[in-house]
């Protein structure tokens, strides 16, 4: 049951992540009618900002 837990907080975790992306992919686009692939640029900065940090065992907050 924990396991099943952890599993749905994961997958909420990956679907809030990917909401906020689009969201803000269709506010920018709706706005100013301009595509900002730059987004998918900070998102991928911010992982592997994330990543390395965890690697190293410091805290990302």
């Amino acid at each position: 049951m924990e396991r099943l837990a952890i599993i749905l907080l994961d997958g909420s975790n990956a679907i809030l992540v990917l909401m906020l992306v689009s969201l803000g992919l269709a506010i920018i686009f709706g706005l100013m009618n301009v595509l900002n692939m730059a987004h998918g640029g900070f998102l991928m900065l911010g992982c592997y900002s994330v990543m390395e940090l965890k690697s190293r065992g410091l805290p990302f907050f």
